[in-house]
Formats: structure tokens, C-alpha cells, sequence
């Protein structure tokens, strides 16, 4: 049940954290207040995406460098081994 409540609870929390952005963006350019909110959630959206885009990608970036490095360890940790098995 609490997971079907949850889309209006992230809602209602970004609504709250996005009325004072859309109150000053509606007042500074003399706007109406629903075209102000539609474009305060585009950027608010597009700058989500943004950061989500940017963190899968370093997510991915580091990903790959651990695979890297734990290959060249299991490389050394092979190659010492022979070594002492003699």
C-alpha cells in the first residue's frame, strides 16, 4: 500500500521545493504563473535527467576501471603464484 502512495509523495515534495522558483521566475518576468510553472519544472526536469545522465556515465566510466583493475590483480596474484609454486 505505502508503495502506491509514494509518485504523490515525491509530487507533493517537488512541488513544495519548486513553489518559491516558480513564485520569483512568475514575478521577475512578469509571466503568468502557469506558464512560469511549466517552464520552472522543464528546467527542474531537465537538470534531473542531466544530473542522472552524468552519474550513470561516471557509474559506468568507474565500473569499468574496477573490472580493469581487479583483472591486472588476479593477473599479479596468478603470476606470483607460479612464482613461489616452484
Amino acid at each position: 500500500m505505502a508503495v502506491f502512495y509514494m509518485p504523490f509523495l515525491i509530487g507533493f515534495i517537488i512541488a513544495i521545493m519548486v513553489e518559491p522558483i516558480v513564485k520569483w521566475f512568475a514575478k521577475k518576468t512578469k509571466i503568468q504563473r502557469k506558464p512560469s510553472a511549466v517552464i520552472v519544472l522543464i528546467l527542474v526536469f531537465v537538470i534531473i535527467v542531466g544530473i542522472l545522465a552524468w552519474g550513470i556515465t561516471v557509474l559506468i566510466d568507474e565500473g569499468a576501471n574496477l573490472l580493469k583493475m581487479i583483472n591486472e590483480s588476479v593477473g599479479d596474484g596468478y603470476r606470483i603464484y607460479n612464482r613461489t609454486d616452484r
